[in-house]
């Protein structure tokens, strides 16, 4: 399963401005593939902006060395570029099928290890971009559940590679003399991505008029990461309206 191929849908040769559209994704696609392809040396004369791109998007959570990235985190970083352009110019069809592969990957454990990322970080990355792609199409179900299972997944990792865990009150917990692995870099940048897609969640559901639910996510998310806390004070998430108080995952 590692060593499955991304799925690089046909540009095809379309007319008019869809056709020109899809021309100009593959041709930055092909150009972005050559740049990130001759390894080390070549790296450091001609940047790969798919790797540029991709350790911007990760706001600091990643630190891969310029030029001596590992063969995961590059794949990683062309696969989430692919999504980008496809989205850059409309083609969310094609966005999304690409997000969902990388989605659905994480979900059966299949993506590749990358050491410059914590995997809890390449997942939440992952399910947000999806999610947000899905709204931008008015797919709010299928957006919901790309939360849910992405906070899940996440949570799982975070679980089996820090040994903690967050209970339905919003304190960390730890399995045994795991305290070690909570005081590192990594799990930071993971609880701060957690809290980033829980707050991504909340937003969502303001805007859906569920009001109770926003709150229940924003608070979970300002209890991990403190910035999140602003969250809180917009008055859509006190409404009045629709005070739900389902579980939220």
């Amino acid at each position: 399963a590692r060593g499955q191929r991304s799925a690089l849908p046909e540009a095809g040769r379309g007319r008019g401005a869809a056709g020109a559209r899809r021309g100009g994704v593959l041709s930055a696609l092909l150009v972005a593939a050559a740049t990130c392809a001759w390894g080390p040396a070549r790296a450091y004369l001609s940047p790969c902006p798919a790797m540029q791109h991709y350790t911007k998007a990760l706001r600091g959570a990643a630190t891969p060395e310029p030029g001596r990235e590992s063969a995961a985190f590059r794949r990683l970083a062309r696969l989430h570029y692919e999504a980008v352009m496809f989205r850059r110019s409309r083609q969310f069809g094609r966005a999304l099928a690409v997000y969902r592969q990388a989605m659905g990957m994480h979900l059966r454990g299949e993506f590749p290890l990358a050491d410059e990322v914590p995997a809890a970080v390449a997942a939440a990355h992952a399910a947000l971009n999806l999610a947000l792609t899905e709204q931008a199409q008015d797919s709010y179900t299928e957006a919901r559940r790309t939360f849910k299972d992405g906070v899940s997944q996440v949570q799982e990792l975070i679980r089996d590679d820090y040994r903690v865990w967050v209970d339905g009150h919003n304190r960390v917990r730890f399995v045994g003399d795991s305290l070690g692995g909570a005081l590192s870099t990594a799990f930071g940048r993971a609880l701060k991505w957690l809290a980033t897609l829980l707050t991504a969640w909340a937003l969502m559901e303001t805007k859906r008029g569920r009001a109770g639910v926003a709150r229940l996510l924003a608070q979970r998310a300002a209890h991990l990461d403190e910035s999140k806390a602003q969250v809180l004070r917009w008055h859509v998430v006190h409404s009045d309206e629709a005070d739900e108080r389902g579980a939220v995952a």
